[in-house]
Order: structure tokens, then C-alpha cells, then sequence
């Protein structure tokens, strides 16, 4: 799931699936499918709790979050559209192709 929105990370977690694509996210989860998200969202939203919390129960039910210090990090408020070019799309394919997790020298 990339990007993902702090919404999508925060209902994810909890188990809201009110859309779709969050009904098919979770349901992927029980069935043992590689999942992969990439958090987009900016400091301010990434240093609250709630989020930091989803991010650890998401990778507690084995999906890898390719987010925090040496793999992607969040951006200051009002700078989204300039980090958007850099956004680890190759890194985030290559992870769900393989299976794989992530370590710092991945990408």
C-alpha cells in the first residue's frame, strides 16, 4: 500500500475497513500475502501517537512498513509535493515481489 495516508495507516491498524481497498488490505494480512506500505505523511502527523502505534501493530501482524530512521521518513508539513519525486516506489515493488523485508542496505 503506497503511498499511505495517515488515515489509511491509522484505519488499517484498527481494523476499520470502510473502503474497498481496506477491506482487501485487511483481509491480505490473514492470508499470509506480502504486503508492503510506505507511509506519506509529514512530521507533525507522524510523531503522534496513535500513528506510531499503527505502524507497530501493522508490523506486528507481519506487513512490512518501510518507514523511520535509514529506510523513509516522514517530510515537515507543507513539503509533500517536493518529497514526492524521491517516493521509494522500486524499493516498495521489490519488497512485495520477494517477500522480502526490509534492511537499510535494500535501499
Amino acid at each position: 500500500m503506497a503511498p499511505a495516508s495517515f488515515n489509511t495507516i491509522n484505519k488499517w491498524a484498527h481494523g476499520i475497513a470502510d473502503t474497498y481497498a481496506l477491506d482487501i488490505l485487511a483481509e491480505s494480512v490473514s492470508y499470509g500475502v506480502p504486503i508492503v506500505a510506505v507511509p506519506f505523511v509529514n512530521t507533525n502527523l507522524s510523531n503522534r501517537t496513535p500513528f506510531k502505534e499503527s505502524v507497530a501493530r501493522l508490523r506486528d501482524e507481519g506487513v512490512t512498513v518501510i518507514f523511520g530512521p535509514g529506510q523513509w521518513e516522514s517530510h515537515p508539513p507543507g513539503t509533500g509535493s517536493e518529497r514526492a519525486a524521491a517516493f521509494p516506489w522500486r524499493l516498495a515493488l521489490d519488497l512485495a515481489t520477494n517477500g522480502g523485508t526490509f534492511t537499510p542496505s535494500s535501499g
